[in-house]
């Protein structure tokens, strides 16, 4: 890993802290029903950085083929991704109405993380991959 690299993983561990906090002291005056918003975006920005912190004193990243390869960012994105993805589904699916729709959501919920986390999973397979086919194939 090179010095600016580091440098930016420090600025990025930074950001998200910073983020975790405004977004902490914000939520705290939301309301009852909002309030689920807050806690979800607090706790990706406090994975975010963790991994940050990682990736900035070497850990979570590997050498592949002469590459750098930050696994600490992909099981960050495994947890905070559909984090996200739940908060902006909430926000742009209608209200339940019954059972029905109940099932029906949370079957639209389960495939769209479950398809994210394949997405992760098999980034970070082409990533750790030194032969290009395999990689490109992943």
């Amino acid at each position: 890993m090179t010095d600016g690299q580091e440098t930016w993983l420090w600025v990025g561990f930074a950001g998200m802290v910073l983020g975790a906090i405004a977004i902490a002291s914000i939520g705290r005056g939301a309301r009852g029903e909002d309030k689920h918003h807050f806690v979800a975006s607090f706790f990706v920005c406090l994975i975010a950085s963790a991994s940050y912190f990682a990736m900035a004193n070497g850990q979570g990243v590997v050498e592949v083929a002469g590459r750098s390869v930050f696994v600490a960012r992909y099981a960050d994105w495994l947890f905070t991704t559909p984090l996200l993805l739940l908060g902006l589904m909430m926000v742009g699916l209608p209200q339940l109405r019954d059972g029905e729709d109940s099932r029906a959501r949370t079957s639209l919920l389960a495939g769209v993380i479950g398809a994210d986390a394949i997405m992760i999973v098999t980034g970070l397979l082409a990533a750790l991959s030194a032969d290009d086919t395999v990689r490109y194939t992943w």
